[in-house]
């Protein structure tokens, strides 16, 4: 949802290449709207993003653009899944010796590629160390598992996040059957 500022405008995406781009001074050169809007949405969808709506608004004056794109990251595969409740329900009763686990994290790293390779100890650390994580997701399962993921994906960058749940969700959810 796109939150406007009073004098701003909302638009549509077509709009914007009505809007006049100032003059390039010195070092200084303006990017038109659309372009930026265009290249945004196409980075978004290059990156694997399922676009479910853009929202674009102008300053007063037209020289300043805000946009918000909503996508939902884990949709395409929790569709999938008889149901949400249903795919916990499933992680939390699915019970995981340590060495299956362990397993789990080094083929989510390096055959799902969930997420770089750096992370790597800090899944391990948060799933087998952590007394807070322990607190929060009680027992030895894939559901605490995919939660000490999700713990870790909070230090990605957020444009890998919605890749990163995906590959996550192959790797623990489609493997338990």
């Amino acid at each position: 949802m796109l939150m406007l500022h009073k004098g701003c405008r909302q638009v549509e995406r077509a709009e914007l290449t009505d809007i006049p781009v100032p003059e390039a001074r010195g070092r200084h050169r303006p990017v038109p709207h659309h372009v930026l809007a265009e290249t945004v949405v196409g980075t978004a969808e290059r990156l694997g993003l399922a676009l479910q709506k853009e929202s674009w608004g102008l300053s007063r004056e037209g020289m300043r653009l805000y946009g918000a794109l909503v996508e939902d990251a884990l949709g395409e595969y929790l569709d999938r899944l008889p149901g949400f409740g249903r795919m916990h329900d499933e992680l939390a009763n699915s019970r995981l010796t340590d060495m299956r686990a362990k397993a789990l994290i080094h083929d989510a790293f390096l055959e799902e590629r969930v997420m770089a390779p750096k992370y790597l100890p800090a899944v391990s650390e948060t799933y087998f160390h952590s007394d807070e994580h322990r607190k929060r997701f009680p027992g030895r399962n894939r559901w605490a598992l995919y939660n000490a993921f999700t713990e870790t994906f909070k230090r990605e960058p957020v444009t890998l996040q919605p890749g990163s749940f995906r590959a996550l969700t192959r790797a623990l959810c489609l493997s338990a059957s």
